[in-house]
């Protein structure tokens, strides 16, 4: 479901520590689920979306409200901070990193930027793009 995020949104490990193929398994390429399971699936299409929305703040002041980023991807854990540090600079905004309760965190940007943000997240392969939902007009 997710394309390969870059890597420099990735927390970093050495590269003694990343796995190895193993050469005994060869050219096995077998799938092993069941053609008929239900929740192969309902992973992919009820978790992991990134919902994208605007919160008004006071007068003409809004937020940009990031939320549904996994904590992990492909096995390592996503660095938020270096995600925000981006969104900022391509922006040119200021921005806030929110605790969540499900392990991810949501992302707060000063100012109404829900369609340059999902752009920004489907160029970067951080979503695709039928996996950002847009709320308001």
């Amino acid at each position: 479901f997710w394309l390969k995020p870059p890597e420099s949104f990735c927390v970093s490990r050495p590269r003694a520590q990343l796995p190895q193929p193993s050469d005994a398994m060869g050219d096995f390429d077998q799938n092993f689920t069941h053609p008929d399971d239900a929740f192969q699936e309902a992973d992919v299409s009820a978790g992991h979306i990134v919902h994208i929305r605007v919160q008004q703040r006071n007068g003409r002041k809004n937020w940009t409200i990031v939320e549904g980023l996994p904590a992990k991807m492909l096995g390592y854990p996503v660095n938020f901070e270096k995600i925000l540090k981006a969104l900022k600079k391509s922006f040119k905004t200021n921005g806030a990193i929110q605790g969540s309760t499900e392990g991810s965190s949501v992302i707060q940007l000063q100012g109404d930027f829900r369609r340059e943000t999902r752009d920004w997240m489907v160029a970067n392969g951080l979503a695709e793009e039928k996996g950002v939902v847009v709320h308001g007009t």
